[in-house]
């Protein structure tokens, strides 16, 4: 334990409060494991951050913040998904309070969000491990790289609304209606070119944290790895999808047989999400190999540069 409390390790999360909370959490999990935690961010969030981290320290979990300086371009939070193009563009402002920092503190690894690939290009600059942090699970992120390499190959041409598209290539056949893409899947847009870059940053990195745990989608955890070749640890927050899985509940409180169904799944995976953070868990185990793999970069960094 001792090693790991030598660590300090950097967050930077996107502006959002979907991206914020969930990173927080996964701050609080490297500090089970004895690491120093540091957020980056802005003095619009400050607020929504100070709320969840001094509640952490109420429990005896202390997070410290870097605020960068409110003149910085991308001072600002997603309200919209309208205005995610723009968002992210001018988060592209806090590049030189970004190096600036690595410089500073010398962090021994760097978790960034996934929507801010021109953090790859300073990490690596700097010398700092960057992990990529990704909020959403396996499943997801499985289908949108399936559903690239579906359209990159001319294999997507619907004109109803309504009709169904097949992706293939996953462990499950999935159908999809064009309602349910979006746009950049059929036309080429800014928004699809960033993702491209996203997409490039992280093959670039070290690796990608996913929000999810294996017992939840273990088969698309496996193809992500396996299949896809990238390299990933499931860590799991004890609220994952609590609230979404709840709300599905109350809606179907009037249908019986569903709603008990959907109350044993959901009491079934809130058990399973608590175990997989004890010691001896499938995160808990994740996060223990994590924690060695930043410790041997780090040793590798430190001989180098001697």
């Amino acid at each position: 334990m001792a090693k790991s409390q030598e660590l300090h390790i950097f967050f930077f999360p996107l502006m959002a409060p979907g991206h914020i909370i969930p990173m927080i959490s996964l701050a609080k999990l490297f500090i089970m494991h004895g690491a120093k935690t540091t957020i980056l961010t802005t003095p619009t969030c400050t607020s929504l951050l100070h709320d969840q981290i001094n509640q952490l320290r109420r429990s005896g979990h202390i997070i410290n913040l870097l605020v960068f300086s409110s003149s910085e371009k991308g001072d600002g939070n997603l309200t919209s998904p309208e205005l995610s193009s723009c968002f992210f563009r001018e988060m592209e402002g806090l590049r030189k309070p970004f190096d600036q920092a690595l410089k500073e503190y010398r962090p021994n690894c760097v978790v960034t969000d996934m929507y801010l690939p021109w953090t790859q290009e300073i990490s690596s600059k700097n010398s700092v491990p960057r992990l990529v942090f990704h909020t959403m699970g396996f499943f997801p992120l499985c289908v949108i790289e399936t559903l690239d390499n579906h359209v990159t190959n001319g294999c997507v041409c619907v004109d109803n609304e309504e009709e169904r598209v097949t992706v293939h290539g996953l462990p499950h056949i999935l159908e999809m209606t064009k309602s349910q893409l979006h746009d950049s899947v059929f036309t080429r847009n800014e928004f699809c070119e960033f993702m491209e870059s996203v997409r490039e940053s992280e093959l670039r990195s070290d690796g990608a944290i996913v929000n999810t745990f294996y017992e939840l989608e273990s088969q698309y955890a496996d193809h992500y790895r396996s299949k896809m070749g990238r390299k990933a640890w499931h860590e799991q927050k004890e609220i994952i999808g609590r609230d979404l899985v709840e709300r599905g509940v109350r809606r179907l409180m009037d249908e019986g047989e569903e709603k008990q169904r959907i109350r044993e799944r959901t009491s079934s995976l809130k058990e399973k999400a608590r175990r997989s953070i004890e010691k001896g868990g499938s995160s808990s185990v994740e996060m223990e190999r994590l924690m060695q793999e930043i410790r041997a970069s780090e040793r590798l960094r430190d001989a180098t540069m001697e």
